[in-house]
């Protein structure tokens, strides 16, 4: 087993995205009152992820735009950037759709 400058991709999500992964979940998991998410797993398809509520845990999947080779770490990069983005401009919307009197 190598011990790379690649690490696992769940383990780079939760170290490194975790409010990429509340917004992700947020704007398409279904479950908009998430206060945290954690990545559970990753594949060419999209994320399984395990949220947190003030109701109890949940669990959402969230489908890339287009499917991914597994086996490709920067194409799965570019799958998650282009989710958070997306993400991050339907919570922008809806920000300011509920702020409009």
């Amino acid at each position: 087993m190598s011990h790379g400058k690649h690490l696992d991709p769940v383990q780079h999500l939760n170290d490194d995205h975790a409010d990429d992964l509340l917004a992700v979940a947020r704007a398409f998991g279904g479950i908009p009152d998430a206060t945290s998410a954690q990545a559970e797993s990753v594949d060419s398809y999209g994320i399984d992820l395990v949220l947190a509520t003030a109701r109890g845990p949940a669990a959402a999947r969230v489908g890339f735009t287009e499917p991914v080779g597994d086996a490709d770490p920067a194409g799965l990069q570019a799958a998650f950037t282009e989710l958070t983005h997306s993400a991050r401009l339907a919570l922008a919307a809806e920000s300011n759709e509920s702020n409009t009197p």
